[in-house]
């Protein structure tokens, strides 16, 4: 019988949640016999589902009206039954774990706000986090930045060669784009809201237009990847494309995507959670950085498998809602992109 109960809470995006799995790791080794909880947000919980280092997984409705997501929370505390956890590790902290520290005044709370200031301001966030799980263990800081792993269970995998079965992929020759960035765009699909401002992060619809026609010359067949709001524009970009494109957009599972990237050749994708997805899988990515600092939040592989394009330094202030043009993606050329493939043997 478990002889300790933790309670671990990352209420993240995907990639986010990705930079938590060092530390996880970290923690099941030092308390083998405890029980894991892991709570985090419906929309990124996928990533956990199956995991060996996770004995119980809550999966907390974040996004809609107050009113829904009160719901959610009332319902996630109800399934804890009362049962306070004689430990919460917070790698994140936010409304949310505020919420939980509220819930447990009497339990002793760990969080990445309790780390040094000038750590949190320069260190990677999978380091940060890691660093709180050595900090839970009484152990020192890790020496460098630990890169997220993660196995795809063979379920997911299988469902993942049979769509690219469905869609008459040869794999060997298959390179997969992710032109999506963010929540905005997951629900909404590509294009800017009415009265509203595009992501920052977007790379040119006609830059991935142009990459996918290069490498369609290159022999390779450029498949899409997104969400149920990126369909639309994913099949535009397909028949703008022609020739072996396809797309696999949809209500996937997060794994299921994961082991569609495991399976193909490698990933093109901006700045977003299907790349540190891919990363952690094991796959060659090239990502596309524009306003955020790859130093913070690129994804994590060896050299050998990994490219990060950034070509304006500078470019921070397009990170605001303000922004216009974002001349820090634009400034990324398809070339760019097409020698970094070119190097991971895209």
């Amino acid at each position: 019988m478990p002889t300790e109960r933790l309670l671990l809470a990352s209420f993240d995006r995907v990639g986010d949640l990705l930079f938590a799995l060092p530390g996880l790791h970290r923690l099941r080794a030092a308390f083998p016999n405890a029980e894991l909880q892991f709570a985090t947000t419906r929309y990124a919980a996928g990533v956990l589902e199956d995991h060996p280092a996770v004995d119980r997984l809550f999966a907390v409705e974040r996004a809609g009206n107050s009113v829904t997501r009160w719901l959610h929370w009332r319902r996630f505390l109800h399934q804890l039954r009362g049962r306070a956890p004689d430990r919460l590790v917070l790698f994140r902290v936010g409304h949310d774990g505020r919420a939980l520290l509220h819930h447990f005044p009497g339990v002793a709370a760990d969080s990445v706000r309790d780390l040094p200031e000038p750590l949190r301001r320069s260190a990677h966030t999978s380091l940060l986090r890691t660093t709180l799980a050595h900090r839970v263990c009484g152990e020192p800081p890790p020496a460098t930045t630990p890169h997220p792993s993660l196995d795809i269970p063979a379920r997911f995998a299988a469902a993942a060669q049979s769509r690219l079965a469905d869609l008459a992929v040869d794999p060997a020759c298959c390179v997969a784009l992710h032109p999506g960035v963010n929540r905005l765009v997951r629900r909404r699909g590509w294009r800017r809201p009415a009265g509203g401002a595009e992501s920052p992060k977007l790379w040119p619809a006609d830059r991935w237009v142009e990459l996918g026609r290069a490498l369609v010359k290159r022999g390779r067949t450029p498949l899409f990847t997104g969400s149920g709001g990126e369909i639309e524009v994913c099949s535009e970009l397909v028949e703008a494309i022609g020739g072996p494109a396809r797309s696999a957009a949809g209500e996937l599972h997060v794994l299921e995507v994961g082991g569609l990237y495991a399976a193909v050749r490698g990933l093109v994708a901006s700045d977003t959670g299907p790349g540190h997805l891919a990363a952690a899988a094991g796959v060659p990515v090239v990502s596309l950085f524009g306003p955020t600092d790859p130093a913070l939040y690129a994804p994590l592989a060896p050299p050998e498998r990994l490219r990060i394009l950034r070509r304006n330094d500078e470019c921070t202030a397009c990170s605001s809602a303000a922004g216009i043009g974002h001349t820090c993606m634009a400034a990324i050329e398809v070339r760019d992109v097409l020698a970094a493939g070119e190097a991971l043997d895209l």
